[in-house]
């Protein structure tokens, strides 16, 4: 049996849950990127170690920061709702940066490229942003989206008790 719930609460459970599911996905990446110990820069493993771990970390990234970006037909998740360490506040902010600037776009200032010629070389000087987080944060992160998790479940249950 369908249940009527009140259009506005509709659209904030809706929200609710689908930020559950991207928040989890993002949790599910880090803790398979600490079972592996990926957390290298690209010139620090062989084979497509890198490669791997870069997907998984795009995929972090960008799934975790959904529910913080405004979406056709429903609105970003408010970073109020969460009551954030100020260590936590401090990397879920580098995370949106992080998908801003490397994962979901380009930018200008996180990649550099220089041309260089000297006695008949040519080259270009690259500087690319790494697509790693350090153990330290992965696992600061695994807490943090485990909290984040359980205080979205709670507000779904205040809308939906048999949630």
């Amino acid at each position: 049996m369908l249940v009527e719930i009140d259009p506005h609460q509709k659209r904030q459970f809706d929200k609710f849950r689908i930020s559950v599911m991207d928040i989890a996905h993002s949790l599910q990446c880090a803790r398979f990127l600490i079972k592996k110990g990926w957390h290298s820069n690209e010139w620090e493993r062989r084979g497509s170690i890198y490669l791997q771990q870069s997907a998984f970390m795009t995929s972090l990234v960008v799934s975790y920061a959904r529910p913080f970006t405004t979406a056709r037909g429903l609105p970003g998740l408010p970073a109020r709702l969460i009551k954030w360490t100020d260590e936590e506040k401090i990397l879920h902010d580098r995370i949106l940066r992080l998908r801003n600037e490397v994962y979901a776009h380009s930018d200008g200032v996180s990649y550099s490229f220089q041309p260089w010629q000297s006695e008949g070389l040519t080259t270009v000087i690259e500087m690319w942003p790494q697509r790693r987080l350090s153990k330290e944060d992965t696992l600061a992160f695994d807490a943090m989206a485990a909290r984040i998790l359980e205080a979205l479940r709670e507000r779904m249950r205040n809308i939906f008790p048999a949630h």
